[in-house]
């Protein structure tokens, strides 16, 4: 009757040990969640702001350019005539267009590649981690409740032989 409650002591230090572990990997597996959440959200943001700041450089450039060609073209009116200028003009513009919608589209391009490796490699390092994290809970708790039963086993015939 001694050894009762030292094998219900082992019991709860196994059922303890089972618990604290199992939530330690859990723990781990939520660290590892918060970390790729906050690393697509950093990778996200500075891609965006990468996107805005090249829109906004090549419409710069392009406005320059525009500028620069409607004055040429004015002061070349003066000389040819008012149909070249037109005809000139609305040419400058479409290139133009034609110039800023191809940087965006290349830039979406980039960001869109650039978002989909880093989701595969966040993925990927995510279900190792993961995989790394239920093989040490699993093995953990196999440990401990072989052991205890190990030590439960040869607890109960300790007392068998003490009564007998």
């Amino acid at each position: 009757r001694k050894y009762w409650f030292l094998v219900l002591a082992v019991i709860v230090v196994v059922l303890i040990v089972s618990v604290v572990s199992t939530a330690a990997a859990a723990a781990a597996e939520v660290v590892v969640v918060v970390v790729v959440v906050v690393v697509v959200v950093v990778v996200v943001v500075v891609v965006v702001v990468v996107v805005v700041a090249v829109v906004i450089v090549a419409v710069k450039v392009v406005v320059v350019v525009v500028v620069v060609v409607v004055v040429v073209v004015v002061v070349v009116a003066k000389v040819v005539g008012v149909v070249v200028v037109v005809v000139v003009v609305v040419v400058v513009v479409v290139v133009a267009v034609v110039i800023v919608v191809a940087v965006v589209v290349v830039v979406v391009v980039v960001v869109l590649v650039v978002i989909e490796v880093v989701v595969v490699i966040i993925v990927k390092v995510y279900s190792s981690t993961s995989s790394i994290i239920y093989n040490n809970s699993s093995s953990n708790s196999c440990s401990t409740s072989s052991s205890s039963s190990s030590s439960s086993s040869s607890s109960s015939r300790s007392s068998s032989i003490f009564f007998l």
